[in-house]
């Protein structure tokens, strides 16, 4: 039983063409993860900033303009968050 060119080259186009489908369905996981861990220690952090900060007079409210903040950005938002209420 000989396999022909042709025989390979479909093979082949058929690996590549998995390849292919496979990395553009794991893009949006691999998105949806960094997000989920994004608002895990953004939120975290946020919660943290609330228990000690009570000590130093420092609150940080939590609504959605700071929880969508801290979903999309993560710990760089509270960082920012906790700037402004320490200067203004």
């Amino acid at each position: 039983m000989e396999t022909s060119f042709v025989t390979v080259i479909g093979y082949v186009l058929g690996v590549l063409i998995v390849f292919i489908l496979a990395g553009v369905c794991l893009k949006p996981i691999k998105f949806i993860m960094k997000l989920c861990i994004n608002s895990a220690l953004g939120g975290a952090a946020l919660v943290i900033i609330n228990l000690l900060g009570g000590f130093a007079g420092i609150h940080i409210g939590i609504n959605p303009v700071t929880a969508i903040a801290v979903g999309v950005l993560g710990v760089p938002a509270v960082a920012v968050m906790l700037l402004l209420q320490i200067f203004y």
